[in-house]
């Protein structure tokens, strides 16, 4: 059978699908033909046409769309655009908004079935039975339309070893998504970036975030945090290192310092086999000195560790996440011990937040002082418990759509002005690292427009002549000299190298 699946990445992430990649090399080695449409390095205005142009050149049996809360309502506009011939392929949705958001999704009208959970298997039954002409109604986590009703499939156990699935498909993802600008040795380099998975399922459950929903839904049928073997965590990284000459290891589990005697036996054998430079994402209580010696031995470049909010009571009765300031401040100081840059995960626009709880971030931020700060607006998730504190107060504006929690909030602020709330976002990571002359000067900004908007247009303006320069390796690698001097001469005014 024939599948077409789609990764609307509205928001433009250098890294490829992991789940796609997943999905895609089980129906491979099934014996399926697989193709991807990918959003990541389409011009907006191109997106409908190159779609049309794609299923018509791969003609389809089934479109397999993978998405999340924030990508469904594009993915809806895309699947619309079907002329009406194209829409008697079989439309399934998958992932994290179908998992959580299921009556919404299957209420579509383009969408013939979704896929809750984890996909690989069932998106496998489902192409098997339609391919051999078999029942699709009671195939487990799927939710299907028939006769004017849907059929609602209960879960299915969590893969328990993960170690049977096949190594991703990467192949069809643009080579872009494994050359991109990463933090190596304190600062921002372009370096061939593999994105891996160890382990599933987060075993916290903060209020913000979709884990808990994820964890009640198969409660009592399965182990919701599972790990592949260290084993085959290396033979996998080996063998990509090798196949896509990388030169840096992205590990994207979201606690990977969770267990030391598994943490021990991947660092020798990564040591023998891999030997690149990679980060790591970890939860702050899981940090101590014996598993940081041992990943910086490794070659472990950048921690990134999550703060999210500098106030700990806003943290443990609104965040759910009860995690002491002495224990993060720890975290980072044995971190940063090791000769390991850290990266800290921010969030400002809670329901309930003043300008003081986010005057206490910042302030957080300066004193553990980490070498990137990432802070993104708070998004009420469907399948969270803060989107129902948010439904319960009226604080959602429902005439405001975003594509990204990076852009802006959709959420009413009684504390403060929204346009205070963008620009404080905007100066976060300049409150951080300010000096104590410069403060002063931030604080203005933020509460006059004006001299705020000069500010971020004179940066703007600079950005875009330097912006090209970090892309040089890889478009002389791509275009060799003669061609790339060719391609600069017949660029439009204002055009980027890498759309032409």
């Amino acid at each position: 059978m024939r599948v077409l699946f789609v990764y609307p990445n509205v928001t433009r992430a250098k890294t490829p699908q992991i789940g796609i990649a997943s999905l895609s090399a089980v129906l491979k080695q099934a014996g399926h033909q697989v193709d991807l449409f990918d959003f990541t390095f389409i011009e907006n205005a191109q997106i409908y046409t190159s779609f049309k142009s794609r299923i018509k050149e791969f003609c389809p049996d089934l479109i397999a769309v993978s998405c999340r809360s924030l990508e469904f309502p594009y993915v809806k506009q895309l699947l619309s655009s079907l002329d009406r011939k194209d829409k008697s392929v079989f439309v399934v949705i998958g992932g994290v908004h179908a998992t959580v958001a299921p009556d919404e999704v299957i209420a579509f009208d383009s969408v013939d079935s979704i896929i809750r959970g984890e996909g690989e298997y069932p998106l496998l039954e489902l192409v098997n039975n339609l391919e051999n002409g078999h029942a699709i109604n009671n195939i487990q986590n799927l939710w299907l339309k028939r006769n004017g009703r849907v059929i609602k499939n209960e879960i299915r156990p969590l893969l328990d070893n993960l170690d049977v699935l096949p190594y991703p498909d990467f192949e069809r993802f643009d080579d872009r998504h494994f050359f991109y600008e990463s933090h190596f040795n304190r600062k921002f380099t372009m370096k061939r970036v593999g994105a891996f998975e160890t382990s599933r399922g987060c075993p916290y459950s903060c209020s913000y975030c979709v884990n808990a929903y994820l964890q009640e839904l198969t409660r009592g049928k399965s182990r919701y945090h599972r790990e592949k073997s260290v084993q085959r965590v290396i033979e996998e990284l080996a063998f990509f290192t090798e196949k896509l000459q990388l030169e840096y290891v992205y590990l994207i589990d979201e606690t990977f310092l969770l267990k030391m005697t598994r943490l021990k036996e991947f660092i020798e054998a990564y040591m023998q086999r891999v030997r690149l430079p990679f980060s790591f994402m970890t939860h702050p209580q899981t940090v101590t000195d014996k598993k940081i010696e041992l990943v910086a031995k490794a070659g472990a470049d950048l921690a990134l560790i999550g703060i999210e909010c500098g106030d700990e009571e806003f943290r443990k009765n609104v965040l759910r996440r009860p995690v002491k300031d002495k224990d993060i401040k720890r975290a980072f100081q044995i971190v940063k011990k090791y000769g390991i840059s850290t990266y800290s995960f921010n969030l400002i626009g809670f329901p309930g937040e003043n300008r003081k709880l986010i005057g206490k971030t910042i302030k957080f931020n300066r004193e553990v002082k980490p070498d990137v700060v990432q802070v993104t607006m708070f998004y009420p998730f469907p399948g969270t418990e803060l989107l129902k504190t948010c439904i319960e107060q009226d604080l959602i504006d429902s005439n405001v759509k975003v594509i990204s929690y990076y852009e802006d909030t959709i959420l009413k602020l009684p504390r403060f002005g929204k346009g205070q709330l963008l620009r404080i976002y905007r100066l976060f990571h300049y409150y951080v690292n300010a000096s104590f002359f410069t403060l002063p000067f931030l604080l203005i900004m933020e509460r006059v427009p004006f001299l705020f908007d000069m500010f971020f247009l004179t940066q703007r303006y600079l950005e875009r002549y330097l912006d090209e320069i970090k892309y040089l390796p890889y478009l002389l690698r791509k275009y060799g000299l003669l061609g790339l001097v060719k391609k600069i001469i017949k660029r439009s005014p204002g055009g980027k190298y890498l759309t032409g």
